[in-house]
């Protein structure tokens, strides 16, 4: 319940005085909606997603398809699925996710036995692409989201495939 309104024309007058700039006529200002969301009190806590998981899937076994590899979005979220489940199967496109954010390299894929048809194991892509780092966020996600989902007490499994169904070869969940 706070006035984002005051908030916002406050933060920027004081941005424009701290960096010396000028508004201009038919300026944009933009406030993402998380921003929004939170000042309304529309927003859910990991344990909120943890406990409304443990309703819904009481096998504790879920399959998670094609998520978006987001340090910042989706994480947050994974931690909660993480929270609820004992075993996630993480299943990933490649060689990018939804949003062409990539997952290992495409020249090594080109040079390998894979293709975009095949469905890769976690041990087959330990062995060809686990060195792969994202170049602008520096890191591996697959590595990333593993420390995170086991920092919850969770197992995890890594797929890779261009196939939605193929989680139902690992859960029904």
């Amino acid at each position: 319940n706070d006035d984002l309104v005051t908030i916002v024309v406050d933060s920027l007058m004081q941005a424009k005085e701290a960096e010396g700039f000028e508004f201009k006529d038919k300026d944009i200002v933009a406030i993402t909606e998380a921003v929004v969301g939170i000042s309304e009190g529309n927003y859910v806590t990991v344990d909120d997603v943890a406990a409304d998981l443990e309703k819904k899937f009481p096998s504790k076994n879920i399959g998670v398809v094609n998520p978006i590899l987001s340090r910042n979005r989706f994480s947050i979220i994974l931690k909660g699925i993480a929270r609820a489940m004992d075993k996630i199967t993480l299943m990933s496109s490649f060689p990018a996710d939804e949003v062409g954010n990539g997952i290992l390299d495409e020249e090594t894929l080109d040079n390998s036995e894979y293709n975009l048809a095949r469905v890769i194991s976690e041990e087959e892509y330990n062995e060809t692409f686990s060195s792969w780092i994202h170049p602008f966020t520096g890191i591996n996600m697959i590595d990333f989201y593993r420390e995170l989902i086991e920092s919850e007490g969770c197992e995890v499994e890594f797929v890779f495939s261009n196939d939605v169904k193929t989680i139902l070869d690992y859960t029904n969940d």
